[in-house]
């Protein structure tokens, strides 16, 4: 089964907002409207094969 892209937004006025509101030092309001950002650990092995590591 081939994946298709099915549909594109134009995101910008929302970052534009984000970006207003950073500028303006209402950084947690702009971090309450970003999604989640999870943090997955990789196994040491493969994160020094894909040069995860320095």
């Amino acid at each position: 089964m081939k994946d298709w892209i099915v549909q594109i937004d134009d995101i910008t006025p929302f970052c534009r907002e984000v970006h207003q509101l950073v500028g303006s030092g209402r950084v947690e309001m702009a971090k309450a409207m970003l999604p989640v950002e999870n943090i997955y650990s990789v196994p040491e092995d493969l994160a020094r094969r894909i040069k995860m590591t320095d």
